[in-house]
């Protein structure tokens, strides 16, 4: 029984080890992708000005609305550590063209507040649901 207690005590303390590790597809710090940091990346102006930026971008794709289709599409995209936006791809998709808007507009985003971590500024994953509704 103490042999299970300490292997399971092993694998939680693996498994959280893990968890903390920075996402990356190759080991320079240049290239060190966080998910999880001290202080999130921010869209300059806050969250008020984020939504009010895409309440004024989004544009509804004349295909979706003509066949009723509406939505949630969830972005992830990189905040890098200069504040630029990339890597935005769609997540959770509704339809081609829902999604193609919706990584159109998070790409044309202004330069964010970057993440920090150890009070360093870092590259942060980030994700972002946008609704797209019919009215």
């Amino acid at each position: 029984m103490k042999k299970f207690f300490t292997l399971l005590l092993f694998t939680a303390a693996v498994s959280m080890a893990y968890a903390q590790q920075p996402v990356s597809n190759n080991n320079t710090d240049d290239d060190v992708i966080f998910s999880v940091v001290e202080n999130e990346p921010e869209y300059p102006g806050g969250e008020e000005a984020m939504y009010k930026f895409l309440s004024d971008n989004l544009v509804y794709p004349k295909a979706a609305r003509e066949k009723g289709i509406q939505g949630k599409v969830i972005v992830e995209f990189v905040v890098e550590k200069n504040g630029k936006i990339s890597n935005v791809k769609a997540v959770k998709s509704v339809s081609p063209e829902l999604d193609a808007e919706a990584i159109r507009v998070i790409s044309k985003m202004p330069k964010w507040k970057p993440g920090v971590l150890r009070g360093e500024k870092v590259s942060t994953r980030y994700r972002l649901p946008i609704n797209f509704q019919l009215n």
